[in-house]
């Protein structure tokens, strides 16, 4: 294989991890928004009415009983959301996700620094042979993104939606 017939093919795929890690990226900060959402929207009603339901038990309100009770139950049902969605971790997850991938899309950034004709071919392999494992190990480690949002990536000048090849793996 030529040195020349080399670099176009390696080009192509560190296009290929660019746009992927680029999308998979936006795809998770968007999820990790949205998962910061809905912990902050069951999260604070329940410190709100925590609060509430404990003064309400020690006033003297007529049936404040029955409102302890009643909100107490709002609490619980709040709480229990909460602990199943476990919304704060998978924010977590989510903004790691977005790092890692844009980590990766700034270390293949330094492929267009390499000069096809003062590097010779094995170590243009090797570089992208490690680089490509990379991006398999962080596919494996982050969260599963569902495709409904799924961000744009910008692709030179023109910008294209993301949608998995028919043969990536997707975790569901």
């Amino acid at each position: 294989m030529s040195s020349s017939t080399l670099f176009t093919r390696a080009e192509q795929q560190v296009r290929y991890i660019e746009d992927r890690c680029t999308a998979y990226a936006e795809t998770h900060a968007s999820q990790y928004r949205r998962w910061a959402r809905w912990r902050d929207v069951l999260g604070f009603p329940v410190a709100i009415l925590s609060a509430i339901t404990g003064a309400t038990a020690f006033s003297s309100i007529p049936n404040n009983a029955v409102i302890a009770g009643m909100l107490a139950v709002a609490v619980a049902i709040l709480s229990a959301a909460s602990s199943y969605l476990k919304p704060g971790e998978k924010v977590e997850q989510n903004r790691l996700a977005e790092l890692k991938y844009r980590k990766l899309r700034h270390d293949v950034s330094f492929f267009w620094k390499f000069d096809a004709s003062s590097n010779d071919e094995q170590s243009i392999i090797l570089w992208l042979k490690n680089t490509t494992q990379e991006y398999v190990d962080i596919s494996k480690d982050v969260p599963p993104i569902q495709f409904n949002y799924v961000a744009q990536s910008v692709s030179g000048s023109a910008s294209v939606k993301f949608y998995p090849p028919k043969d990536e793996t997707v975790k569901k």
